[in-house]
């Protein structure tokens, strides 16, 4: 897993480059909008800074939009893609970037925010990038069913909506002012040297890439290469599979190895290979197996399904939660089992 950084604000440099040495982070959310009026103008805006970011050597996670949720149109959403796409450009974004659409929005999505959605996402595919989704985890089924597959960015799941209202219910129970009570539940120091990167996978949308697990409510603090402590205030920190998620590029897993290389019914199989990582499914060539460890990066555990002819040679495939697929090279033989009949003679 991979971490990163979302701030509305650009911290500078200065605080960027420093948290580059660290090695702890391997992206920043930039946004291309909202921003102040004329982002690309007023100090603190990302926009200016894209380039030097990934020169840098800075993954990124453009973000465009929150569009008001009273102009939920078609037409508004290609308007808008057209603005995403020049903000994209004057950026400097490569041509093929994944650019993000902010859906900061509760609650289910009404018929014009999908058709909104489905407008923003045609018109960025029909241009020089690609679309993306932020949106909360129970909105991203609804949102790739009305507009195919994208990449997702889960910006919280209904538990942390629902710990973030919890406040303002138990206000009125409180002696202490209400200013004082929202202040304490949005500051949070974590020490970057701490953190790690969870599974977007735990985020409550299986196929989410991006999972901002932490609001912009953090103090991040760590310490530098000569000893000197840092801090940044108003920080959200987010995990993904992948390292840059303006390219999120998956690896399709690769099977090096059974063990053993024969079985029946119900023996667990070891295997071996490469980007394993995210394996939800496999099979013996069109039977499906249970997978009994699918977090590993090079190895898992398979179960040998019923319904295989003893004498048969299979290939097992594996898929992973993005719907990539491997196959074995090498054979596996299916021995005779409790239910398993013999060859024929």
């Amino acid at each position: 897993m991979y971490l990163g950084l979302d701030r509305p604000a650009y911290p500078g440099d200065d605080v960027l480059a420093a948290l580059r040495r660290t090695g702890l982070l391997s992206f920043v959310g930039v946004r291309l909008a909202p921003e102040p009026p004329a982002s690309a103008q007023v100090p603190g805006g990302w926009l200016p800074h894209v380039k030097d970011l990934v020169a840098a050597g800075w993954g990124i996670a453009p973000t465009w939009g929150d569009a008001d949720s009273t102009t939920w149109t078609a037409s508004k959403g290609t308007a808008d893609a057209g603005v995403t796409i020049a903000l994209a450009d004057a950026a400097g974004l490569a041509r093929g970037t994944v650019v993000y659409l902010r859906l900061d929005v509760d609650g289910p999505l009404s018929k014009g925010c999908l058709e909104y959605v489905g407008a923003w996402a045609g018109a960025m595919r029909a241009g020089p990038h690609r679309p993306g989704l932020r949106c909360a985890a129970a909105q991203a089924p609804a949102l790739t069913d009305a507009v195919g597959r994208l990449p997702v960015w889960v910006a919280q799941t209904e538990q942390a909506q629902t710990e973030r209202t919890q406040p303002e219910q138990e206000q009125p129970e409180q002696e202490q002012p209400e200013q004082e009570q929202p202040e304490q539940e949005q500051h949070t120091v974590v020490a970057l040297a701490d953190e790690q990167a969870p599974d977007p996978g735990g985020s409550g949308y299986e196929q989410a890439l991006v999972w901002q697990h932490r609001a912009e409510r953090a103090d991040l603090t760590w310490t530098d290469e000569t000893g000197t402590a840092h801090s940044l205030d108003g920080v959200g920190l987010a995990a993904a599979v992948v390292p840059d998620p303006s390219r999120p590029l998956l690896a399709i897993p690769v099977v090096t190895g059974l063990a053993p290389a024969h079985g029946t019914t119900g023996d667990v199989v070891h295997v071996t290979g490469l980007d394993l990582f995210g394996v939800v499914a496999a099979a013996f060539e069109d039977v499906p197996a249970t997978v009994l460890d699918g977090d590993g990066e090079s190895a898992l555990d398979v179960v040998v399904p019923a319904g295989l002819p003893a004498g048969r040679t299979v290939r097992l495939t594996v898929t992973n939660r993005w719907s990539l697929s491997g196959t074995s090279s090498d054979p596996f033989e299916i021995t005779v089992g409790a239910d398993q009949p013999g060859p024929s003679r």
